[in-house]
Order: structure tokens, then sequence, then C-alpha cells
């Protein structure tokens, strides 16, 4: 957004004794307000907000400093922004509307919606429903998803952790813009919660008065479902009608891994296909919605072939047939069904080894004509794909070839991997849904039934943010300016731009293979010299990594791969950049390097294979340069270093105890350690040590275990940060999904608890499996990547702001905008926020109706101009009114006032709060 400064200024005119009292009086209500406005966030901590991933503000205002509840003084950190590398980096299931006019896609971790051309058939990105956002649950790995036949509701089911939770998502539709509004996650029964753990597939009655689920796991698991539930046709909401499961009578125990459910036209019956070969035959209670098994037909039994390992099953729009794609030996099963009982007759196979691109099956759809069937394959690698084009006798059911299209076969393309086939509601175009990112679009021949490519929509355009799969390490730079994160899937370093307010805007990715770049394949620590001129990359897989050179921007330049005499996992610098020291996870060698300064390149001083002290998994040297300090898990080591040569040398090993990780607080007075046994998850506790800076010594001053003390979240510290200034301490909990924090003393190290932010509650994100935790050199903003969820998410150490129906929220959080009104019948109130029209630095105000705007107010940075904040805003009114702009980074506020009766003067104030520095 560009803002240009204005020419002139209006000051608050004619000012009366009433609005002096107006404002010792509102300053009373603002905090009686407050009060009541944080016990309704207590009791409701999923606020309403709204989340692009293609803007780096994301709308900040509408995720922060919210109390979590059963958390004591939880008002830091505040949380104000996740980045996820979702939501298509695979792509499983696609669904259309009724009306042919949107097409909903499942992802990693989201739902993507895309509005169709219907006559061109071209598809247009509209926006993500991802885990988290908005409140929304169900979707932490999303598999199938269903839309009800009256075009209300959409159904996402998916596979979660613990397997029981959250696994059927609920979302209200828009007909008209296709949009969605979350409603519930619904949980599986607890009798079933080890069964959904391995597929899921969704059916929906054509009525729209039932919801099937159908879930398998490994063949020696033992457990296979079939789920019904109720839907109430006007809310759309579920009820657990019943399940069926391995076991139960009502089921045949040889139906391993049902992978599809299809129910016929008629309603009557659900056709349920196993992977190990088993096609189940199901009535279906139209009252009820439940099934009963009426027959089963299985590969290689009574001439029936083309089933083992079926992937799709569908039947034909006018009941006579149902079809069967099988994946690991390739084909298509076709079955003559009789209406009244359907029961199946096999009719035919047709093998893959007769028919180019049906190996590797795994969709199959009947055209709503009845004319054509098409099939999807995934190809041998997620390079290949293909789509088979197949005529029907619709007397006979048989099918014939018509074509088959091949990816990268004369200009195909969107078939890489297949993993899902769609046909529009007017039959005129075919999609199909690829594990390789993207969406092909064809032209269909209602004639022949021949394909024509239109478009291949690549879903990584749908995100900005690429490269972050698997995250292991985050940096951010000495000038603050930049952030950047190993990935270990993507074999990626990712870099994000970061503003004053510590949100992340993604630049570019630098992959492992592309131009000349090397070193980077399993990325797993990632170190920027003091000087900030150059990053480092220490790759898992061998003895390698990458050296870049970083630009005033913050754009890297690869210049060389790095080679080391072992398999480094952890790097780590002297503070003054010269040297560098390199240690090998579950060792205790180190790799003593010098460094240049001018072109960042690494030589070797010495190879120490055994340093008598322990492991090198972590590595920290102190402030002043002159120790060295490991860890491996078991104890912590303590080296003297000399600082003109880099050599160390052992002093001495100890506190033998299951150490996570260490850091040392920048005025060297103390060390900081967690404890976690991976192997029992025990002894989870943040340990103090005072440090003796002229021997380097440690002292055990004091240990904070969870659960004791009022100390929560700690589960799992993987990572422990000391903010820059000292005064706050952070935790990644891994296995409580929080982030913690402490207060410290600066002069005897001590900590108190503040509390913790936890994944899911009072508006945290992205905070599943946490792997590595930043400080920013301001002290500002803690930065902690998620390994589950391909995410990065940004917290302020500060308060922040809580938004709630009359509190407005700004620039990421950081202003509280609030305002008073007083009318003509001696009436006052508050503004209420206009949700519906959120912004990072302006909003809206209602007072009488919400129908009814009163009030804009913009919080602008004019930092660059006037070295203060701006406060813009306009009313609509002639009642009384005074609005408070607070920083709550620094406590300033400011406060304009209109008289009754005055028509409300324009308010542009270039001077109003100097928080710039």
């Amino acid at each position: 957004m560009q803002v240009h400064r204005p020419s002139w200024r209006q000051d608050n005119p004619h000012q009366v004794m009433w609005s002096t009292v107006l404002v010792m009086w509102s300053t009373v209500l603002v905090k009686w307000s407050t009060v009541l406005l944080n016990t309704e966030l207590l009791e409701n901590p999923h606020m309403i907000r709204s989340y692009r991933l293609f803007y780096p503000a994301l709308l900040a205002s509408a995720l922060l400093g919210l109390t979590s509840p059963g958390l004591a003084s939880a008002e830091r950190p505040a949380f104000i922004q996740s980045v996820k590398d979702v939501p298509m980096t695979l792509a499983f299931d696609s669904a259309s509307s009724p009306d042919g006019r949107h097409l909903y896609v499942t992802g990693n971790q989201a739902l993507s919606l895309f509005e169709r051309n219907p006559t061109t058939g071209t598809l247009s990105y509209s926006k993500t429903y991802a885990q988290g956002d908005d409140g929304i649950r169900g979707l932490q790995l999303p598999r199938a998803v269903v839309v009800s036949p009256d075009g209300r509701h959409v159904y996402v089911a998916s596979r979660t952790e613990p397997w029981n939770e959250d696994s059927l998502a609920v979302f209200e539709r828009d007909v008209a813009s296709g949009d969605l509004s979350f409603l519930e996650a619904v949980s599986y029964e607890e009798d079933s919660r080890d069964a959904f753990n391995f597929n899921l597939t969704l059916a929906i009655s054509h009525d729209g008065r039932h919801v099937y689920a159908t879930a398998g796991s490994t063949i020696s698991s033992g457990h296979e479902i079939l789920a019904v539930y109720i839907r109430d046709e006007t809310t759309g909401r579920l009820s657990f009608g019943e399940v069926q499961m391995t076991g139960d009578a009502r089921f045949d125990d040889r139906m391993r891994y049902v992978g599809s459910a299809a129910i016929s036209p008629d309603d009557r019956h659900l056709y349920a296909a196993s992977f190990y070969g088993g096609l189940g035959v199901f009535a279906r209670d139209e009252s009820t919605g439940g099934l009963a098994l009426v027959s089963t037909e299985f590969d290689a039994e009574n001439g029936v072939s083309c089933l083992w390992t079926a992937s799709s099953v569908s039947v034909s729009p006018d009941g006579h047939h149902v079809y069967v794609a099988t994946n690991v030996d390739g084909g298509v099963a076709t079955f003559r069904r009789d209406p009244g009982s359907g029961e199946l007759a096999f009719v035919e196979c047709l093998a893959a080894s007769g028919v180019e691109g049906l190996d590797a099956a795994e969709s199959l759809v009947v055209s709503h004509d009845g004319r054509h069937v098409y099939v999807g394959s995934a190809g041998p690698s997620v390079d290949d794909g293909a789509m088979v084009v197949l005529s029907r006798e619709t007397t006979t059911g048989t099918l014939s070839v018509v074509e088959t299209l091949i990816q990268g076969q004369e200009g195909i393309d969107g078939l890489a991997f297949t993993h899902d086939v769609v046909v529009s509601p007017d039959d005129q175009f075919v999609y199909s849904t690829t594990q390789r990112v993207a969406l092909g679009v064809f032209a269909r021949d209602v004639g022949n039934g021949s394909l024509s490519l239109v478009e291949a929509t690549r879903l990584e355009a749908v995100d900005e943010v690429d490269g972050l799969r698997l995250p292991w390490a985050v940096e951010v730079s000495p000038d603050g300016e930049d952030v950047y994160v190993a990935s270990f899937l993507d074999d990626a370093v990712v870099h994000f731009e970061r503003n004053r307010l510590g949100l992340l805007s993604f630049q570019d990715a630098y992959f492992n293979g592309t131009g000349n770049i090397e070193g980077l394949d399993r990325a797993m620590d990632l170190e920027i010299s003091p000087d900030g001129r150059h990053l480092y990359v220490l790759g898992r897989d061998a003895s390698h990594g990458a050296l870049f050179e970083r630009a005033a921007d913050g754009s890297l330049t690869f210049v060389e791969g790095l080679s080391f005499l072992i398999r480094p996992g952890e790097l780590e610098f002297s503070p003054d950049g010269l040297f560098a020291y390199a240690g090998q996870n579950g060792t205790s060698v180190l790799m003593i390097l010098a460094r240049e300064p001018a072109t960042g390149l690494l030589s070797l001083v010495e190879f120490v294979d055994d340093l008598g002290t322990g492991g090198t998994n972590e590595i920290v040297v102190s402030p002043d340069g002159h120790y060295l300090y490991t860890a491996d898990g078991n104890a912590i080591g303590l080296l003297a270093r000399d600082i003109d040569t880099g050599a160390v040398t052992p002093v001495e090993l100890t506190f033998t105890f299951a150490v996570q990780a260490i850091t040392v607080s920048s005025d060297g007075r103390h060390l900081i350690a967690t404890k976690y046994d991976e192997s029992f998850n025990t002894a989870n506790s943040v340990v103090v040590f005072g440090r003796d800076e002229n021997d380097g010594t440690l002292t055990l001053l004091e240990e904070y275990q969870n659960g004791e003390q009022g100390v929560e979240g700690l589960n799992g510290p993987v990572d422990v940060a000391i903010t820059p200034d000292g005064q706050q301490v952070f935790v990644a909990g891994q296995v409580d999904r929080s982030l913690v924090a402490f207060a410290r003393d600066p002069e005897t190290g001590l900590l108190s608890f503040l509390g913790a932010r936890v994944d899911g509650e009072a508006g945290a994100d992205a905070l599943g499996e946490l792997q590595a935790l930043a400080v920013s050199p301001d002290s500002q903003n803690v930065y902690a990547i998620s390994r589950r969820e391909n995410a990065i998410s940004t917290f302020t150490t500060f308060e922040g702001c809580a938004p709630g129906p009359q509190t407005m929220c700004l620039n990421g959080g950081r202003f509280k905008v609030e305002v008073e009104w007083l009318d003509f019948e001696g009436n006052t109130g508050q503004g209420q926020v206009v949700t519906s029209a959120p912004g990072e630095d302006s909003g809206l105000f209602w007072f009488f109706d919400s129908n009814n705007w009163e009030m804009l107010v913009k919080v602008l940075d004019g930092c660059a101009n006037t070295q203060h904040y701006w406060v813009f805003a306009a009313a609509t009114t002639d009642v009384a009114y005074t609005l408070r702009v607070t920083d709550t980074l620094t406590g300033e506020s400011k406060s304009y006032s209109n008289p009754l009766g005055n028509s409300a003067a324009a308010i542009t104030d270039t001077s109003a709060l100097a928080g710039c520095s």
C-alpha cells in the first residue's frame, strides 16, 4: 500500500469542558470493558479472522494476544502470523458443486476453492481454508471431500493425530460465491479410533440425508470401518448413526483397506471397494442410513478378475453397472447390477496389459450422460501419469478404448501422478487432480468422449510460499531485516523479509540442484555469519553443505558447495566471525574451521576426533569468545578456546543429564539448558546455570519442571532461546505443541513463568511438532518453525492487542484502537468493530446499527517520513465521540474527540505516536 503524506493538517476543533469529562469517563469504561472482553475471550478462544497466504501481513490484527484457558499470565508471547507451505504441496481429492461453478480440492492441511468458468472450463483460484484458521479443525491431513446435493455444505475427511479427533470437517457453503464457513469438526466414535489411520473416503447419499465414511488400515491391524452419519438437512451438521468394522457380523472381515465407496443413483445400495480384492454390496435404509451387507465379490473367485488392489468404484448414472479401477495390477472391472437386490454379476476385465495408461489407476468416473468412463492413473513415478478414455456400451456395460492421454506426450500436462478425476455437471469438461501439484482442465467431446487439454493450473501458484516442507532450522539476520529457514524435505533455503512489526513476507526459495546450487539436500542446520555477509547450510545425508553470499536486500547468491570430513549436524561461529565449529550428532568429534570474512570461505584448522567432553549435537560459544560449550543429549561439555587460533582445550564434562538444547545469555552470565529424554518422554524441564566468566565453569541455580509451580507446556522441550536484551526466555514444547515464555532476572538469572501459547488455542496456529526457535535482534519477535505443519509462526514478545467486539488491532496487533460515543439523548456506548472489513492498518466502527458504519480509522507507518506513526480517521456523524489509539509496545496513547452536534472533522495526525526507534 502506498501512503501519500497529506499537504495539510486539521487539528481537533472546538474542545469543550464536557469533552474532558467524557475522556475521563471513557477511560473508566475502556478499562471495565477490557475486563469484560478478556472474560469473553477466555470462554471463546477461536477469534474470527481472515487468512490469505498471498499477503505477508495475513491480517495479523485478528490473531493477537489472547489468554490461553488454564494458563495464567499468558499475554506473552502474542501470536501474530503463520506462513505455511500449504495448501497444495500434494493434492488428493476434488469435488464439484452441483451447479458446476466451483471446485474444491484437498491438500496438505487445507481445502482450496477454485471458481470455474462454465463456458471455457478454466479455473481461477479463490481462497484457501487451512487447519487452525478461523478456528478450523479437521484438516490435519485432509483426504476426501464431498459437496451436499443441495450445494449448501461441504464435508472433508481427514487423517488426524490422535486418530479419533476432528476427523470430519463440516463447512457451510455460500451457494453464490462458493465461500465456506466452518461449522464443526466431528470425531469418530471411540471404539473405532484405531481404524482411521490409513485411508479415507466419503460418499453422500443423493437425498442428502446421510454421509458415509470408509477407512482402512494395514492388513495386519485388523481394523476396517464403514461409518454412517446422519445429516441435518437444514444446518448441515452431522450426528453419528452407526459403524461397521472388522469383527462385526455385518461386515466381511476379508474387506481389507476400504479405499473407495459409491452410492447407486436410486440411493438403495452402497458399494465399497477393498484394496485387497473385495467389492462389498450394502443395502441402504433410506430412513436411518443404516447398511446391511448383501454380498461380496472377490478377486479370483467365481470367475471375477481385475479386483486386486481396487482403488476406485463408480456406479453408472442409469444404475445398471458398477465399475472398479485397480491400481497395482492395473485395470477396470465391469459388473452388471440388479437394481432390485443390488447384487452384482461380473461382466469383463479390461486389463492394463492390453491398454496403455491403465497401470497404477487411481480414479474412475462415469460421465453424467453415461456414455464414457474416464480413468486417471498415477504412473510409475511422480512425474508420470495418464488419463484413459473409455467408451461405454450402455446396454451391456462393456468398455472400449477411445484414447489415452499421457503426461508429457504431445503437449499433455496436468496428469502427473493423477489422484482424482471429476466430470463437470454439464459434461463439457473433465478435471484431474494430481499429487504433482496441478489441476488439469480438459474439454470433452460429448460425441466420442475424447479430451483436449485446456490448461494445467499449477497449485504452487496458489501459495506464494514454497520450499517449507519439513523445516528444520531458522535464523534471523543480524540486522533484523530477514529470516531464513532450512527445509529438510525440500532441500532448500527459504528467504522471508521482515518488516518493522516482525511480520514476514516470502521473497524466494533456493533449491538444491537449481542452477548451480548444491549441498542443500536434507538441509538441517543454517547459520548466518556475525557480520551478516554469508549464510551457511548443512545437509544431513552426506558430508556437505552450501555457502551463500547475502546481499543488502537479503537475497542470496550461491558461492560454493562445502565438504567436510564428517557429516555435520551443527555449525557455530565465534563472536568475531573468524572461526566456525562443526559437530556431528552422536559423536564427540569437532571440526575447527577458519573463515575468510571477504569471501566467506572455510578452511580446516584442526580436526578433533575425541573431545573427551561428550558429543557435539549442540555447540555454543560464549559471548566473550573464550569458551565453548557442547551437548550431546547426555551431558554438557566445557572447552577453553584460544581467540587467536580458534583452538579448543577440553576442561570438563559436567552435569550429566538428558540435555536437548543449550544457549548462553548475551551478557554471558548464565547458560540455560532443556532436559528431555525422548526415549522415555520424561525430565521435561528448563535448567538455569550460573556461569563463571573467568573460567567458564557452570553452577546449577534452578530447575523449572513441567507441571510444577504453575509451569505448563514444557513437554518435549526441543529448543530454547533468550532475547538479546536478556529479559525473556522461550522454549519450544514439541509434545505439548506450545511456545513457553519465561521472564528472566538479568542479575540472578532466575526465571518466572509467563505462560504458553498452545497450538489451536487462543488464536495460536502452526505449533504442531515444533523444531526450532529464533529471536530477532531487537528482542521484539520470536519465530517458531513447525515440522508437521510446514510452517513458520511469528510471535511478539510484548503483550500486543487482544481483538474484540469493541477493540480494533492494527499494524500487526501493535496498536489498539477504541472509541466511545455520546448521543443527543445522553446515551453512551462503545464503537463496535466491523468484522467483515478487517485490514492490517485500517478498520471500521459502527455505533448504533451494524449496517450503518460510522468511522474509518487508519494507523500508518510513517517512520520513513516523520519518524512517527500516523493516525488518520474520518467519521460520518455529529454525535460526540472520543477515539483512543494505544501503542501496546511503548504504552503511548493518543486521544481525539468530537463535540456533540458537531459534524466530525477528518483526523490527519502525522506525528501521532513516536514509536519508530
